[in-house]
């Protein structure tokens, strides 16, 4: 029965995941119904984007390789494609509720401070527990190693709170996001170094200002443009190939994100949900709502 469920793969189990989880919360259930669909047509819009991205990349990619002699075998999509291929995986067909639960349990008894609502980003421990379940070829280890990541995660988010709440602006969050919470002591031992340089002490470069100084060379269909080029010169393609690179770069570069909006749309019901759930089972505890790192924008 267990492997059954997993053979329907992230495309439709994780949607059927959401339903559930809209109607615990109590959502509509046209709506929990539209919020799960709406995550399984992200996965599968982003997985037909990720094949073309290949098809299109990979040949001139090969040249360019064997042109400069480099030795690359591997082909980065970003975080993006990984997020379907982590809930496309034994751990991801069961991470939502334990680490929700996990989450539940730690905040009750107040061993943290962070309720994480963004359940769509559940992704980053379902990488974390597969890579483990890889390495020792046991399922409850990688499930053991997905809760160690985000007990963690959690903890992290919990000691950053304040700062994170005094540069977005709003109270009572915090960022529990895998990848964001888990390098938190790198960057507070970066920041520390930085902080002794004299020339990059107390300054501020983010998205926005970079946005500021160079315009549209910071848009997406732009960049994806000037990838296109790049890859096709390198390449050594003529007028045709070099085109052809620039239009599918800047497509790729346009349908990823769109693809995710649809993910997070998705998850979107039931994280509204379970943080209306979370501060009614709350009262009187301090208790912050874990967002992802894209709150900041």
């Amino acid at each position: 029965m267990f492997d059954y469920i997993l053979s329907l793969g992230g495309t439709v189990f994780v949607p059927i995941i959401m339903i559930i989880i809209g109607l615990i919360f109590r959502i509509p259930w046209l709506q929990a119904v539209k919020a799960g669909v709406t995550v399984g047509i992200g996965f599968v819009g982003m997985g037909l984007v990720l094949v073309m991205a290949i098809d299109s990349l990979s040949p001139p990619i090969k040249v360019m390789i064997e042109r400069f002699g480099l030795t690359l075998h591997v082909f980065d999509v970003g975080a993006g494609p990984a997020s379907g291929v982590g809930y496309a995986t034994a751990i991801g067909a069961m991470i939502i509720p334990v680490i929700f639960l996990l989450n539940v349990g730690m905040l009750v008894t107040r061993l943290t401070k962070t309720m994480n609502v963004d359940i769509y980003n559940y992704w980053h421990y379902a990488i974390t527990g597969t890579v483990v379940q890889l390495m020792t070829g046991s399922l409850i280890y990688g499930v053991l190693g997905a809760i160690c990541h985000a007990a963690l995660s959690l903890k992290m988010a919990d000691w950053t709170a304040k700062r994170v709440q005094n540069i977005v602006g709003l109270e009572g969050i915090s960022i529990p996001q895998g990848y964001g919470s888990s390098s938190v002591p790198l960057f507070v031992l970066l920041d520390a170094i930085y902080e002794k340089i004299p020339f990059m002490k107390g300054r501020n470069i983010d998205a926005q200002e970079i946005q500021k100084r160079y315009g549209m060379v910071g848009d997406p269909v732009i960049i994806g443009v000037v990838l296109g080029l790049i890859f096709g010169l390198a390449a050594g393609e003529g007028f045709k190939g070099c085109a052809t690179l620039m239009i599918t770069v800047a497509a790729i570069m346009v349908l990823f994100p769109r693809m995710i909006r649809l993910i997070v749309e998705g998850f979107m019901p039931g994280s509204d949900g379970a943080r209306k759930w979370c501060q009614t089972l709350c009262k009187g505890l301090e208790v912050c709502l874990g967002l992802a790192t894209a709150c900041r924008g």
